[in-house]
């Protein structure tokens, strides 16, 4: 029976992610994986610059970027517009590049299985890295020692039983392990039956005319209460999708289609149908994220309409958070009960993400209609469409997850949250740009631990760490008394005076179980 420090259950995007992470790591990594070949649905297309460094720490960033399926010139950002998207209503939404001097990588845009499919080749060049596709997972079991996983072989009905240290879940929205772990979702059900459409368009482009230079288009029908008809670029080969309240027992036909799509944009055009399908909208959110050995992550974690690219984005930081902290446990260096810094800090993130960001913009969107229209009140309706094009700046501002109150964010207090500001300043539960005033210590490579940023060139870590600590010493005027740790995912644990620094470091590992 093969024996690995971790089983990930689930070979997307998420799983894949953190068996890179953790095999860059050392560590023995078995990945299941039901399907041979990636899914070619379109979504998770958005990946943002805190995602890009992330992809640059795993050796796929240059992968991605020569995948990507748009023209460069094409804006990354969309527009969303009222009634159709011809109106003339309409302002520019998530135009992340707004933020991008925070990050050391711009955004880039591709269909989440061109992602795997980079992600998949760089798995594949890692010795400590083993893929198994077509193996589908039935059940697992844990004690004290570890875990027991079985599985089986699609193809030939072949039984596979494997063990390991920890077992991740990275098996979608509807995964089995988190039943089998006995982690709980709390649901927030819209009772929406959403149509995802995939097609392709000869005119579409000209249509759009002075609008289509942008990748993605909100329309906001009064009819729909703030739900989204949502229309999206996958390439320059006139292949986009579309996703749209529809009604829960409405059949649908290719006729049906085109005729809503004409109704969405405000003119006809061709359209040729490439794949129909359905899912429901609905907010989830596991109650945990961990049960003793047991984990999970990504869409089996957390679940939420396709508003705004936070899914994917969301799913690869939980993968940076925990590899890291895998790493510390299965080599000793610390306790087991630092997995419960990740459950912390991740669950309140995304908690916030659906509450201040996806949630919001729903009953914001509801509002807005229920409220202006330009036949009752041209002038208010102008005056607010003009208001939600300044607030759609700040929203893309505001998204700055950060780890306030967490025992690795030392010396801070509140929770975890995804509403924040991006920071030059290196604050403690924030991540450090690069581009920050008091250093640019580099890339901080999941191959590395902790760095220490100090002005002292005499200053020695704590004694008896177990875990690597690398010091970089920098003469900024920010660092000349200070000592700044930094986390392996590039986040700020904690900035304290020269002078309390020994204190505040020993302090700071025996809090959180590093063996000292």
């Amino acid at each position: 029976m093969s024996h690995y420090d971790v089983i990930i259950v689930g070979g997307g995007p998420v799983g894949m992610g953190l068996a890179i992470d953790l095999g860059q790591r050392g560590l023995h990594v078995a990945v299941l994986e039901k399907y041979a070949q990636p899914q070619p649905v379109p979504k998770g297309q958005n990946l943002t610059g805190r995602t890009m460094e992330i992809a640059v720490s795993w050796g796929v960033d240059k992968r991605l970027r020569a995948l990507r399926t748009t023209d460069r010139a094409k804006n990354t950002g969309g527009l969303v517009s009222w009634g159709t998207l011809l109106s003339g209503c309409n302002y520019e939404w998530l135009n992340r590049g707004l933020v991008s001097r925070y990050y050391d990588e711009p955004n880039e845009r591709l269909p989440q299985y061109k992602t795997e499919e980079a992600l998949r080749a760089r798995a594949a060049e890692l010795g400590t890295v083993i893929v198994e596709y077509g193996v589908e997972f039935t059940n697992v079991t844990q004690d004290e020692s570890g875990c027991r996983v079985s599985a089986s072989r699609k193809e030939v009905e072949t039984e596979l039983q494997l063990t390991a240290s920890y077992v991740v879940g990275c098996d979608g929205s509807r995964s089995r392990l988190r039943g089998q772990a006995g982690l709980v979702q709390t649901v927030d059900d819209h009772d929406k039956r959403m149509l995802l459409a995939v097609f392709r368009s000869t005119q579409l482009d000209e249509v759009l005319g002075e609008h289509r230079h942008y990748s993605i288009f909100n329309n906001l029908s009064p009819e729909l209460k703030g739900y989204w008809q949502f229309l999206g670029r996958v390439d320059d080969q006139r292949e986009w999708f579309f996703h749209a309240p529809v009604g829960l027992e409405q059949e649908f036909s290719a006729g049906d289609l085109a005729k809503l799509l004409a109704t969405v944009v405000g003119k006809p055009f061709d359209v040729e149908l490439v794949y129909l399908g359905f899912w429901d909208l609905r907010f989830a959110l596991a109650d945990c994220y961990r049960n003793k050995r047991l984990l999970i992550a990504g869409d089996a974690a957390h679940s939420h309409p396709p508003y705004g690219g936070y899914g994917i984005n969301s799913g690869f930081e939980d993968a940076r958070n925990l590899g890291w902290k895998l790493e510390a446990i299965v080599k000793g260096w610390a306790s087991d009960g630092l997995l419960d810094t990740y459950d912390f800090e991740r669950r309140h993130v995304f908690d916030s993400t659906i509450r201040d960001f996806i949630r919001r913009s729903i009953e914001s969107d509801a509002d807005f209609l229920n409220n202006f229209h330009p036949d009752r009140n041209a002038e208010a309706f102008a005056a607010e469409l003009a208001r939600r094009r300044e607030f759609s700046v700040r929203e893309v501002e505001q998204f700055a997850p950060h780890y306030t109150g967490s025992p690795l964010s030392y010396g801070t207090q509140g929770l975890p949250s995804a509403l924040g500001s991006h920071q030059f300043s290196a604050l403690p539960g924030f991540k450090l740009s690069r581009h920050a005033d008091c250093v640019d210590p580099g890339p901080i490579r999941p191959a590395e631990d902790f760095v220490l940023v100090t002005g002292s060139s005499t200053f020695e870590p704590p004694a008896g760490l177990a875990a690597p600590l690398r010091i970089v010493v920098s003469e900024t005027a920010e660092t000349a008394d200070r000592a700044i740790l930094l986390r392996p995912d590039g986040y700020v644990a904690l900035n304290e005076p020269i002078a309390n620094a020994d204190q505040s470091l020993e302090t700071y590992f025996r809090t959180n179980g590093y063996r000292l």
